[in-house]
């Protein structure tokens, strides 16, 4: 849509003679794309080109009918202009893990690892790209990796302990005899 704006040109020449002239400025204030992030609510700051608001008949309902809860291709009309917005998911997964301590004939798996996986479009898969060796004693790094829905992917490590389960010995103590006096 374009914007009208009434000016006054004042053109001198390198002698000092002038001229003063009214004419009719036409602008657009509508941009031809946005791109919003997945979540980010569309302002009308995000389709003005310049200026800090739209002309009057200007129909806002159409900024609320773009959901950036979803991710597509949305239109803003104004007049005969047309602004294209488009919604994106760009962000990975949050991905939160903790540590795990088992003992030898224990075994563990990527939910013993999973604090948290959430993404703005909803639904997260996980997967662990270690391979877990339960055999013996120590330490291992674990990878674990979540990916939404439009193929972003977040990783995130934590540490399996294994310890042997035996009882602590106590050695260098004799029999002890309590003697009641």
């Amino acid at each position: 849509e374009f914007c009208q704006l009434n000016v006054q040109v004042k053109v001198t020449d390198a002698h000092g003679n002038e001229t003063v002239g009214d004419c009719l400025l036409h602008y657009t204030w509508l941009r031809d794309n946005v791109i919003l992030e997945l979540g980010q609510k569309l302002q009308i700051s995000d389709l003005l080109l310049g200026g800090e608001e739209a002309p009057g008949d200007f129909d806002h309902s159409q900024i609320d009918a773009v959901n950036a809860g979803t991710v597509g291709q949305y239109q803003i009309v104004a007049g005969d202009r047309i602004c294209n917005v488009t919604v994106r998911d760009t962000t990975a997964p949050e991905l939160l893990l903790q540590d795990v301590t088992i003992f030898l004939e224990q075994t563990a798996n990527i939910r013993d690892f999973l604090v948290g996986a959430k993404d703005a479009s909803g639904a997260v898969s996980t997967r662990m790209l270690t391979e877990l060796t339960f055999g013996t004693a120590g330490q291992q790094t674990v990878v674990v990796e979540a990916e939404d829905c439009y193929g972003n992917v977040a990783r995130a490590q934590a540490v399996l302990t294994i310890k042997v389960d035996e009882a602590p010995q106590i050695l260098g103590l004799e029999d002890i005899v309590l003697k009641k006096y």
